[in-house]
């Protein structure tokens, strides 16, 4: 996390320093839900002017979701980003990391977001529940509910002491469990035990 890189992303994206803002990354597919996200964002509880939300990625659905934005009266709080080259000025802008999946798999843009020290609201989807630990680290919501999303959002926004202390749970939790070297291992591991069933199996 680069407190620094934060705030220059927040001047070039026109975001008051004081807002709460959410942070989003992934594909503009319909897989991860932007839609869902979108519309949970339009729920009058984020009618306030100092909740930002920031899109980081590119795909197929971007002109729509665009489109979608002005038509739900949210386009002045919700910015698009494209493609990054590095995805930690937006961790840093953020003070809690949101992805509306459909469907996902170990969810490694959540463990990125969760190391960074944001906490995360993700959906009971794929391998998402193993990384979120309910008031703790984040919130879980259904997949394909706005107005739940909504919900979970509201209450990550509504106390920033909270949100601190679970942003540095969060961060706990990821360090040493899914650090790059402890993945590795993993990986090796499971490596060897392909390999040694392969050659039981032609013995």
């Amino acid at each position: 996390i680069d407190p620094a890189s934060g705030i220059a992303l927040r001047k070039r994206l026109g975001i008051d320093e004081s807002a709460f803002v959410f942070v989003s990354i992934g594909r503009l597919v319909p897989v991860k839900g932007f839609d869902i996200l979108l519309k949970a964002f339009a729920e009058p509880g984020f009618r306030s002017k100092n909740t930002c939300l920031i899109v980081a990625g590119d795909g197929g659905e971007r002109a729509g979701l665009e489109s979608m934005a002005i038509g739900l009266g949210i386009a002045d709080r919700v910015k698009f980003t494209g493609t990054l080259p590095d995805v930690r000025p937006v961790l840093s802008a953020g003070n809690a990391f949101v992805l509306a999946s459909r469907n996902e798999g170990m969810g490694r843009v959540f463990v990125e977001a969760m190391a960074a020290g944001l906490p995360a609201i993700g959906t009971t989807v794929g391998g998402i529940p193993t990384l979120i630990a309910p008031d703790s680290t984040g919130w879980l919501t259904q997949p394909e509910n706005p107005p739940a999303l909504a919900a979970a959002m509201k209450e990550a926004s509504s106390d920033r002491d909270r949100l601190k202390k679970m942003g540095k749970d969060a961060s706990s939790f990821v360090f040493p469990e899914y650090d790059e070297e402890t993945m590795i291992d993993r990986l090796a591991e499971l490596y060897r035990d392909v390999l040694l069933r392969h050659e039981k199996n032609h013995v």
